[in-house]
């Protein structure tokens, strides 16, 4: 049976060492974060398997929870706001969110959204549903229709990848690029393109994208948005062999170049452009094998890993050469690379530690161990690690699974401060708030061990309503029998949350 009520106070608090590895929130039977943004000084982040959506500044070890969902996707930051498709029960809509429960809210009232893609373009959202595109602002609640691709019932085909180019809005249909002022209801396809694949990010005010031709097979090609200059960039693989296996690729921009992951006909390796043809060439890496992934991009280096766990690489950008920093004997299966506090951090697996936090100054002496989390061999990251930055703090999830005696995915958020040594962690239980009844009637009853200052009462869409409460020594009271029956969230002192059902 889905949870219908999700309290902060179920969470254990931990207390960390200033300016050192800290635990933020962790939940007594752990859970998986699968999505970590930031916007406005905050950190959003969606915990499963129970689908709520945190937000914490990391000021102090505490998180506000958001809403109950049953799934999150799509999180995209807008402003100060992040948008995203939240499904509650078999329903998924547009929602958006400032940090705070009255303002998470849907913004359109469109179901059916979970595979969609979002875009922030002309200061709207823009988003899909099935063949057609909508697009609202976002302090509006009905969302405008732009248009539907008129497709066959019996085999319908999504819209997808959404991706801004100066002033025009291209999407993916069906091995086709379209092309949009999102304004206009017109449906315009680039002619000479029916078997895209892989698209980029926006790169010197062209899009490239790899494009499959009887004459090149799937190669790297260019557009700006016009059928004039929509062509062929570059034949990597000469004749009718693929450059490219379909739908597979990478691509990251970094300094003013294009890096992505081609095969000339010798096996994948990486490649260069200044967005010329005479500026286009492969990564020198010698006679070394690899089989390059996860291209990342931080202040004009590169970094990627082997995907057959020989190493990891760096390259400079500068001379076309590439270093090897770790190694099958070392750490392999580097991934989310990103800057912090002038280093470079980054998962990794070792054969004494597991998967941990390292980082690089960008040669194999450099590399640091930064935590032993799961202490060990065992892993306290995994594939859906996250990693990011927030002001001073970096934010990430992993399981210190030696706390945990029974089985499931004890992953939690931790920030880390400085750049001192992990140290250990000392965790305090935080006794469970109960409340009654629940369904209710006419009160819910809140046993509270702290002053109550201020309680707020908000429907599941984020409005606010009238609270009327009292406090009598521990016992919380809150009057309900004016509601509507549906569920509601308590927000206690601004910080701890109670979701109730009126019956």
């Amino acid at each position: 049976m889905k949870k219908l009520f999700w309290i902060l106070s179920y969470f254990v608090l931990t207390i960390g060492i200033s300016n050192a590895q800290e635990k933020v929130w962790q939940k007594a039977d752990g859970y998986q974060i699968r999505q970590i943004v930031s916007t406005n000084n905050k950190v959003f982040y969606c915990a499963y398997d129970d689908g709520t959506l945190f937000v914490t500044t990391g000021n102090q070890n505490s998180a506000l929870a958001l809403g109950d969902f049953s799934e999150i996707n799509m999180m995209t930051v807008f402003g100060n706001n992040v948008v995203f498709v939240g499904r509650k029960e078999e329903e998924s809509n547009l929602w958006i969110t400032d940090g705070t429960v009255a303002g998470t809210k849907i913004i359109a009232n469109t179901t059916n959204l979970f595979y969609s893609s979002i875009a922030v373009f002309n200061n709207n959202v823009y988003f899909t549903r099935g063949s057609s595109i909508y697009y609202l602002d976002p302090t509006q609640t009905t969302a405008q229709l732009l248009f539907t691709i008129a497709q066959d019932p019996s085999n319908t085909i999504d819209i997808l990848y959404l991706r801004t180019l100066g002033n025009k809005l291209i999407y993916f249909y069906n091995g086709k690029l379209g092309v949009t002022d999102g304004s206009s209801s017109d449906i315009k396809f680039l002619s000479g393109v029916d078997h895209a694949s892989i698209i980029s990010e926006v790169f010197n005010n062209k899009l490239f994208f790899v494009n499959g031709t009887d004459d090149t097979g799937y190669e790297l090609w260019s557009t700006d948005g016009t059928d004039a200059n929509t062509a062929l960039f570059k034949d990597i693989n000469v004749g009718v062999s693929n450059g490219f296996n379909y739908g597979q690729g990478s691509f990251t921009t970094s300094n003013g170049k294009l890096y992505f992951v081609a095969n000339k006909g010798t096996g994948n390796s990486v490649w260069v452009t200044d967005g010329t043809l005479n500026g286009t060439s492969e990564l020198n890496m010698g006679a070394s094998y690899y089989d390059p992934e996860f291209l990342k991009s931080i202040d004009g280096n590169i970094y990627f890993r082997d995907d057959s766990g020989n190493g990891f690489y760096f390259s400079d950008g500068l001379n076309n050469t590439v270093q090897k920093i770790g190694d099958s004997e070392n750490l392999i299966y580097a991934y989310g690379f990103i800057k912090f506090n002038g280093s470079v951090y980054f998962v990794a697996h070792d054969p004494d530690h597991g998967y941990e936090l390292w980082k690089t100054g960008n040669t194999a002496s450099s590399i640091t161990r930064v935590t032993d989390i799961c202490p060990g061999a065992c892993d306290a990251f995994n594939s859906y690690t996250g990693l990011t930055v927030c002001g001073n703090i970096l934010f990430f999830s992993a399981g210190d699974f030696s706390l945990f005696s029974s089985s499931g995915t004890p992953y939690q958020l931790w920030k880390l401060e400085g750049s001192s040594a992990p140290t250990s962690i000392k965790s305090a239980v935080v006794e469970n708030v109960n409340y009654y009844p629940n369904p209710c009637k006419e009160y819910v009853f809140v046993e509270f061990q702290q002053p109550v200052i201020n309680v707020q009462l908000f429907s599941v869409l984020g409005n606010e309503l009238k609270a009327n409460w009292k406090q009598d020594k521990n016992n919380l009271q809150v009057q309900t029998q004016d509601l509507t029956p549906g569920m509601y969230v308590l927000l206690i002192n601004g910080v701890d949350s109670v979701n109730i059902i009126k019956e």
